[in-house]
């Protein structure tokens, strides 16, 4: 069988297939895998995406032949989804004996995904046509020396809308040459991005250096580790009561709303103390939330009396 067109051809795929002569002009191919290639069962799966169909395939599959290192694809029809499975290794090397290499292999495609189209048989060889049989796409024995009446070819076929990729090591997508090209070249760019940026950071790190280099032979005491943790030990003992005091407000203010006034406060040294005026079914709410809050509670009638202490 030859193949001479500068398109992307659509060839069946099937066992015991004779080899193909391509020409150079034809990079890929797309395959229409016939039905001795794969496994298909339709099911009303109570699902509303593929992905789901998928996760669930395996163990629909599993009483139909399909075994490890399977793959299931998945395509939602008018009652339910349909699933295929097959075997990428067994396929692969169906193609290679049809002289078929990986590389040269695009879109694949299910023989049952045509059934719409196969209003007559399309003959494979001169023993076998696909044809369409109630619904389900098949493998139909001819006579030998006899073909069908009416037949039809597969350049009369339009690809479906949903094409599959052809696993390789664990990917569903084959990279040609020229997109292999792409990629690399996309890497080598973004790998000079990176250098450039890296560079431009090298250099504003030296920039800030400079000026600190600067300050340090100005001040030689700030180059003493002991000097710097003694000046932020200075400030951050200046900063502590104002730290505890808005821990503190924001303790009391947690307890506010407009269920709940505060009617009094009182700071001094030793701790702060607060008065809520609050209702009778406010009341055990308010307990919880200051006992939560590290707080000591005392209640007077409709009155919450809160206590802290400084840490």
């Amino acid at each position: 069988m030859s193949w001479q067109s500068s398109e992307r051809p659509l060839i069946p795929l099937y066992r015991g297939m004779p080899p193909l002569s391509l020409t150079e002009s034809v990079s890929r191919v797309d395959l229409i895998i016939a039905p001795d290639l794969y496994l298909l069962k339709s099911e009303p799966l109570p699902v509303r995406f593929a992905y789901q169909a998928k996760k669930i395939a395996p163990s629909l599959m599993e009483d139909l032949g399909a075994g490890l290192g399977w793959v299931y694809e998945v395509l939602k029809g008018e009652e339910g989804w349909q699933i295929f499975a097959y075997d990428p290794r067994q396929l692969l090397e169906t193609a290679q004996k049809a002289g078929l290499n990986a590389e040269k292999i695009g879109k694949l495609y299910f023989a049952q995904q045509f059934s719409d189209q196969l209003t007559a048989p399309l003959p494979l060889n001169e023993e076998l046509a696909l044809a369409d049989l109630g619904g389900t796409v098949t493998l139909l024995p001819l006579s030998p020396g006899h073909r069908p009446e009416q037949s039809i070819s597969v350049e009369q076929l339009r690809r479906p809308n949903k094409g599959f990729g052809l696993p390789l090591g664990g990917r569903h997508t084959l990279l040609g040459p020229v997109e292999t090209g792409i990629l690399a070249t996309a890497l080598l760019l973004l790998a000079i991005a990176w250098t450039l940026e890296g560079w431009q950071y090298h250099r504003a790190a030296q920039a800030l250096q400079k000026p600190l280099e600067q300050s340090l032979a100005e001040h030689p005491t700030l180059a003493s580790g002991i000097t710097r943790r003694n000046i932020l030990q200075r400030y951050r003992d200046l900063d502590r009561p104002q730290r505890r005091l808005r821990e503190a407000l924001h303790s009391i203010g947690s307890l506010t709303s407009k269920d709940s006034r505060l009617s009094s406060l009182e700071i001094t040294p030793q701790g702060y103390e607060a008065r809520i005026d609050t209702s009778a079914r406010k009341l055990p709410t308010l307990v919880k939330l200051a006992k939560e809050a590290g707080l000591s509670t005392t209640v007077n009638g409709k009155t919450l009396l809160v206590k802290g202490e400084w840490k």
